[in-house]
């Protein structure tokens, strides 16, 4: 779509709430197949509003400049279907929004993403898998795409930040929103070092009943998806459905069974197009030649979030927590798997957290096969 007028008109709908998306999108293949400007109002829903609208097209237009000129002033730019620049992977989406607004690299849009999902509220083996399964794709070249919550969500986008790879999170919410804040962090790190996307105008509070069009949106940009914790009635599932919808592959991490936090997962399995992950192998390949181009879409070389890195020492440091102390005393007698570290002590959940903790912070390294060591003190 190459004309400025009909992309200003659109925004001016858009922005302010004139019509639904499906409307919009009727009027978009109206005018793409060559109807008038105002002839295309004929398709919008509301026959009152088409009429107004065909007399006023100049007005709405003026709306979508002044409307743009908001997004620009907060840094974002936007896209509308059908123009250069929006998703191909989404184009084609029978539910594709017709406008997407967004803050980071615009690159990262046609990278080859595959989406991380699960619960708000996982457990200690919920993040342990999660963890896995992000560094996993993070190793084999993929953009980690997801909505930016709590819980799963959170773990994927800051594991790729703090390994140096750009992530996508896609917003329930308008630009303007920073939800949850306890996720600000993400959120402030990726306008620089990856993408926020939303397909909600500027003012949109975050509301229950939209959350599952922002999961669809997730799917659509992703290749693929993977569900790592969803209990029954999780907003995961949403993007898992949209997945599978899609006809792209969904990939489930094995649960236990017989546990509610992992029974919605568990309720997919056997449904066609769904793959089981239960080890490495079972893992989606990576893209192969994209490996090393996700950096480069952002027009410039990422480096790892800065993690400290002390003077050599075998003393604990005394800052450290009652946790990180016992893996740090463990790890100064040399590397261990990740297991035997787990089993320290009783709080399997506050280890976890610990050891992510302080790999992050530059205490420890991981090695292959899931060895931990202190890092050296000339790293």
């Amino acid at each position: 779509m190459e004309d400025k007028a009909t992309r200003d008109c659109v925004m001016g709908l858009w922005h302010h709430g004139a019509c639904g998306q499906a409307a919009l999108r009727r009027f978009l293949a109206a005018v793409h197949q060559g109807e008038a400007l105002e002839a295309g109002f004929a398709h919008l829903i509301v026959p009152h509003l088409a009429a107004a609208a065909e007399r006023e097209a100049a007005g709405w237009v003026a709306l979508g400049q002044a409307a743009l000129g908001r997004y620009r002033a907060l840094g974002a730019e936007v896209l509308v279907l059908g123009e250069r620049g929006y998703p191909p992977q989404m184009g084609s989406h029978r539910g594709a929004p017709p406008v997407l607004s967004y803050v980071g690299c615009p690159g990262l849009l046609s990278a080859a993403q595959i989406a991380v999902v699960g619960t708000r509220h996982p457990d200690a083996m919920g993040r342990s898998l999660g963890e896995r399964v992000c560094r996993h794709l993070i190793e084999a070249g993929w953009v980690i795409v997801s909505g930016g919550a709590l819980g799963i969500d959170a773990l994927a986008h800051r594991l790729a930040l703090s390994e140096g790879r750009p992530t996508v999170v896609v917003c329930g919410t308008g630009l303007d929103f920073r939800y949850p804040k306890r996720n600000a962090d993400i959120y402030e790190a990726c306008a620089g070092r990856g993408l926020i996307v939303s397909q909600f105008p500027l003012e949109t509070a975050p509301r229950r009943e939209i959350f599952p069009r922002r999961n669809a949106t997730i799917a659509a940009l992703a290749r693929g998806s993977v569900v790592v914790q969803a209990p029954r009635g999780s907003g995961a599932l949403h993007t898992a459905r949209a997945t599978l919808r899609l006809g792209r592959p969904l990939w489930v991490v094995a649960g236990p069974a017989f546990h509610w936090a992992y029974a919605g997962g568990l309720d997919l399995y056997g449904q066609p197009g769904v793959q089981v992950l239960r080890d490495t192998q079972d893992f989606p390949p990576g893209p192969a030649a994209e490996i090393d181009g996700a950096n480069a879409l952002c027009g410039q070389a990422l480096l790892p979030l800065e993690r400290p890195r002390g003077p050599a020492r075998r003393e604990v440091p005394v800052a450290m927590g009652r946790l990180e102390r016992l893996l740090w005393q463990r790890l100064a007698q040399g590397e261990a798997v990740r297991d035997e570290l787990l089993r320290l002590d009783g709080d399997h959940d506050g280890l976890c957290e610990a050891l992510l903790g302080l790999e992050l912070q530059g205490e420890v390294e991981r090695q292959v096969g899931e060895r931990y060591a202190l890092r050296d003190s000339g790293a």
